[in-house]
């Protein structure tokens, strides 16, 4: 969220500061995550049962009955682009349509890890990682403007493997015609467990930020 990512930055995340101060920042972002779960008419859930509402940032599509629906990675490849997904939980694994794809309860390195993995060895242009720890270090929204909450420090760690990955496109020669979007799938509600009840407004409010070659630098965009 907006408020966390700001107190991550303050707290050194230098990545983030670097993405945020010379990319796009969006004003007010919502997601679609907080709503509701869906019932198809024969009263299974599309999707396998996965998540419902999360589809909508995890695949570029907010219509959920089907995954031949064109998504980014389904239109990638009309482009003949190669893509991978890696989400750090088991959740993730409906998540099939991107041309490797990973889903498993898994450390923040190692989703990194893997990207770089499909970016180095099988050319892959089109990446959506999903860093997870920072989900299970919630303990209350006091953490998100608290610099000594593990919420914050989870947010550190994943700035180090943005880090990371932003060292491996120099080096592969990559980093002057890459774009970045950085954002999160759905906000936090205000108890101390980890949920985005719908019910909440902080649920749906997130941390939007856009970087490019030739996305306008420091300017702020409202989006909804």
């Amino acid at each position: 969220m907006k408020d966390a990512a700001e107190t991550a930055i303050a707290e050194g995340a230098e990545n983030l500061k670097y993405f945020a101060e010379n990319g796009v920042l969006v004003q007010d972002a919502y997601s679609n995550s907080p709503v509701g779960r869906v019932k198809l008419p024969d009263g299974s859930e599309p999707w396998g049962g996965a998540s419902l509402p999360n589809i909508g940032m995890h695949t570029g599509t907010h219509v959920f009955e089907t995954q031949d629906l064109d998504d980014i990675f389904l239109s990638a490849k009309l482009k003949g682009i190669k893509s991978v997904y890696v989400g750090g939980h088991t959740l993730y694994d409906v998540f099939i349509t991107a041309n490797f794809h990973y889903a498993e309860i898994m450390p923040d390195t190692k989703v990194v890890d893997l990207a770089i993995k499909q970016i180095k060895e099988d050319g892959a242009r089109l990446v959506r990682l999903h860093l997870q720890e920072i989900r299970s270090s919630w303990k209350g929204s006091q953490g998100k403007t608290n610099p000594d909450s593990k919420y914050i420090k989870a947010i550190l760690n994943a700035d180090a493997e943005l880090g990371k990955l932003v060292t491996f496109l120099k080096n592969e020669g990559l980093w002057e015609t890459s774009f970045f979007i950085i954002s999160a799938d759905h906000g936090m509600g205000t108890l101390k467990k980890s949920n985005h009840l719908s019910e909440q407004l902080s649920s749906w409010q997130i941390y939007m930020n856009f970087y490019g070659p030739s996305v306008k630098k420091r300017s702020k965009n409202p989006l909804c």
